[in-house]
């Protein structure tokens, strides 16, 4: 291999299910059976969906429903209330895996105090007591009163998160961890090539790949079938050690996983990294103390490089700061902020401080997918759009509909019941066989006039789910925790 990119090595402790929080079979089926669901959901949503918006008020849920909302929490595994997650172990010794389906057998619900919440410790212990035993309406007495900062607009003081446990944790073994390894170089040879290619016409810098952990969200079929859906460089994960809900029984086991797979983490760090570090990110996670997880991430990363090392916290705003020759350490920059970004390029340029991962290929490779995906022209967005948010007369009409939205998408390896628009920074999911989903898509595309449209095809349909649940099979992707090899 091309020494130009490193191979990473999948860190063979374990990883993380996410999950979404509501299973596939809620919204499965034929058009125009799906919408004529949609349609009853929208009147009397189904507790499991209400759970999964909590602890948003009557209104904003009646909102997200008429919208976007009543797809996120089945067709999308974010973090927080729209989804569970799980763990999953890796045994070197293994070489081939038993792809069976597991079921999720119970969940606990984890209520993570904000840096801005004001309850005292009396309250806190409250309010994790009845959101860990999923008694949304005793939380929510905890809450309806407390006054929302402006600055957090609106924000709950609590983070909720929830944990679940499955009938039995999957075991991985060298066929699934190869093929996640493999796939994972691509990417990344891929998005590096990409930017060669823009350096060479625009006279940039091109400094090697060297992201100094990766993680892995790849979907896995019952076949052993490996698509990758992203490779981070770095996202979050490392936090969860930190968590401690007295009287949780599904997350200690977890964190103990954590534990492992971040000390591995920071010990490849500390290999690869020489003298003072410093770990930079966005303004809002140190002046305004947004994002509890990434500030997580960075405590635990912080203390375990401190046992050696000298290491600050710096937002991009102060990157004029650091001394000339030191390291530096990128969490998740927001490549969309120009302001910012134009000091951390200035440096980046100079080349008088070394970035881990080099803020090209960290801001390429997020834009990276190992997915079908198919970029709609601009001379056809307009008509693809007025077909989208079409509305049908009646039930012929949106089968008619349907068969020509994915008559368009077979071509490219589209056709699928599932598709993730990337738009601007946001993802749109979309049901294909739903008219009310593809007019929800079209609707939210209004507010990017100017941005491209990517359509990426989520290979995994109910049939093809390793998770199943009391709603159903479950949308979920595995996440594998990569160190540069050899250092292990």
């Amino acid at each position: 291999m091309n020494e130009f990119y490193p191979q990473y090595n999948v860190v063979p402790i374990g990883g993380r299910i996410k999950a979404a929080a509501v299973g596939m079979d809620l919204l499965a089926g034929e058009p125009p059976e799906v919408d004529a669901k949609i349609s009853s959901y929208r009147k009397k949503p189904p507790r499991e969906l209400l759970t999964a918006f909590f602890p948003h008020s009557s209104a904003e849920i009646k909102q997200f429903l008429d919208r976007l909302g009543i797809y996120r929490p089945t067709l999308k595994t974010d973090q927080g209330m729209p989804g569970n997650f799980l763990h999953f172990l890796i045994d070197e010794n293994l070489a081939r895996t038993d792809l069976k389906q597991i079921k999720i057998e119970r969940e606990e619900g984890l209520a993570l105090p904000e840096p801005h919440c004001g309850h005292n410790s009396t309250v806190v212990d409250e309010v994790q007591r009845h959101f860990r035993e999923m008694n949304l309406h005793g939380t929510f007495e905890y809450l309806h009163d407390m006054e929302k900062r402006q600055a957090e607009k609106g924000r709950s003081p609590y983070f909720f998160i929830r944990p679940a446990q499955s009938s039995e944790v999957p075991v991985f073994g060298k066929d699934i961890t190869s093929q996640i390894e493999t796939q994972t170089y691509d990417l990344v040879k891929k998005s590096m090539r990409g930017l060669e290619v823009a350096v060479e016409m625009f006279y940039g810098r091109l400094a090697p790949p060297n992201a100094l952990y990766l993680q892995t969200d790849a979907y896995i079929k019952p076949d052993g079938t490996v698509s990758i859906e992203r490779v981070h460089c770095p996202d979050v994960g490392m936090f969860l050690e930190d968590v401690d809900v007295p009287g949780s029984e599904i997350l200690p086991p977890i964190r103990r996983m954590m534990t492992k797979i971040n000390q591995a983490i920071c010990s490849s760090i500390l290999k690869r990294v020489d003298g003072p570090i410093t770990i930079l990110t966005r303004d809002e996670v140190i002046q305004d103390k947004e994002d509890i997880l990434e500030q997580g991430d960075i405590a635990v990363m912080k203390r375990y490089l401190m046992q050696e090392r000298e290491v600050s916290v710096l937002p991009v705003s102060r990157i004029d700061t650091v001394p000339r020759g030191k390291s530096v350490i990128l969490m998740n920059i927001d490549y969309s902020s120009r302001t910012a970004l134009r000091r951390l390029f200035d440096r980046y340029d100079k080349g008088d401080l070394e970035f881990f991962p080099n803020p090209n290929m960290q801001s390429a490779l997020s834009r990276m997918t190992g997915l079908k995906e198919k970029r709609i022209e601009d001379k056809y967005r307009k008509e693809f759009l007025e077909l989208a948010g079409s509305l049908p007369k009646n039930d012929a009409a949106i089968v008619t509909k349907i068969k020509r939205l994915r008559m368009i998408l077979a071509g490219d390896g589209l056709d699928r019941d599932v598709l993730h628009a990337m738009v601007g920074n946001e993802c749109i999911p979309i049901l294909t066989n739903s008219s009310h989903s593809w007019r929800a898509f079209a609707t939210r595309c209004e507010r990017y006039p100017d941005k491209t449209i990517m359509l990426r095809a989520i290979p995994l349909s109910p049939k093809e789910s390793l998770l199943d649940s009391s709603t159903g099979k479950r949308m979920h992707v595995y996440r594998f925790a990569s160190i540069v090899s050899g250092e292990q």
